[in-house]
């Protein structure tokens, strides 16, 4: 069994191979990494600004005055 497995470090081209695989795993955890921690960022910066946006004077649920966009009627062309 040892036999079989010590041919992978006598091999040059299986040595680089070896060895570009680990290293293209290392760099897919640190990218995965990273982007869950820009995630997470994001994710505090939105919420961040929902409190903002909740918490500004005179901002209200709903604006009666407003013009609702499914209120407005159909203009025809003649």
């Amino acid at each position: 069994m040892w036999q079989d497995l010590l041919w992978l470090f006598d091999d040059p081209f299986s040595d680089l191979l070896l060895a570009g695989v680990l290293i293209l795993a290392a760099l897919q955890h640190r990218q995965m990494r990273l982007m869950q921690q820009r995630t997470n960022q994001l994710s505090f910066q939105v919420s961040e600004l929902k409190m903002l946006i909740m918490t500004m004077p005179g901002s209200a649920p709903s604006v009666p005055d407003a013009p609702s966009v499914t209120s407005a009627r159909p203009v025809h062309a003649i």
